[in-house]
């Protein structure tokens, strides 16, 4: 299965971001939109409120929506890095 991640504040989500997820899932099985949490910025809209915005606007079950307050590189290591089976033998 071939999955994406598009991160961004999405505050508010645009026409542009729906075009950028509608293209990906013609490329990918599955598309994580993160929302990236930074509290050193005002933003118009609760993290809450992004992710029903987002809800409403992506209804396939292809397109996932999750938020993180660490970095970009953070979340890519959660999301998929998995232990290696000859981390076992360690």
């Amino acid at each position: 299965m071939k999955k994406c991640l598009f991160a961004g504040t999405f505050d508010p989500p645009t026409v542009g971001h729906k075009a950028v997820v509608e293209r990906a899932l013609k490329v990918f099985d599955e598309v994580i939109v993160a929302i990236m949490i930074n509290p050193e910025k005002q933003q118009t809209f609760t993290v809450a409120e992004r992710e029903k915005l987002l809800e409403k606007t992506f209804s396939s079950p292809r397109v996932k929506i999750i938020s993180s307050s660490g970095t970009v590189a953070a979340l890519i290591c959660l999301l998929y890095t998995s232990p290696s089976p000859r981390d076992r033998s360690l």
